[in-house]
């Protein structure tokens, strides 16, 4: 693995390279021990941080591939095995996650997808109440109603 350093870090760093080497006669060893040591344990933090943000970027990529798989698929059943799989995620990590992106959770956000797909089709198609919510994936249309009124009272 390759570390790169943040201007900043990187001036951080060679600062304390530069201390350490101030001194080279044998009397000093305990203090350019003290300022190696100080100099790892920097790089140390750097890494961990430098990983963990890495992390957080790969963990949104997986999100935005459930996002785009919902918004492909909100009319069919969509379970939360499935979107575990798509982002490889456990459950929580999953819901952690999507919530940190989108502020709702999976089944929040599909619904709420699936309730802007049927005002519309309601406002511009001769279909159905019933038609319009069996095509988006609700059960019957009383669960969709029982959503589009809940939408409204937001």
């Amino acid at each position: 693995m390759f570390l790169s350093l943040k201007e900043k870090n990187l001036y951080e760093i060679c600062a304390l390279l530069d201390d350490a080497s101030k001194y080279s006669s044998w009397e000093y060893e305990t203090y350019k021990t003290f300022c190696t040591l100080n100099i790892i344990n920097k790089l140390c933090i750097l890494m961990e941080r430098q990983q963990n943000e890495a992390k957080t970027v790969n963990d949104d990529k997986d999100i935005l591939k459930v996002l785009e798989y919902i918004q492909s698929n909100y009319s069919s059943k969509i379970t939360i095995e499935k979107l575990m799989e798509i982002s490889n995620m456990s459950r929580p990590t999953l819901h952690r996650h999507f919530k940190k992106v989108t502020k709702m959770t999976p089944t929040e956000y599909i619904i709420s997808i699936r309730v802007e797909a049927a005002k519309n089709q309601l406002a511009d198609s001769d279909k159905s109440r019933t038609e319009i919510a069996h095509n988006l994936g609700f059960y019957d249309s009383s669960h969709m109603n029982k959503h589009l009124d809940a939408k409204k009272r937001m």
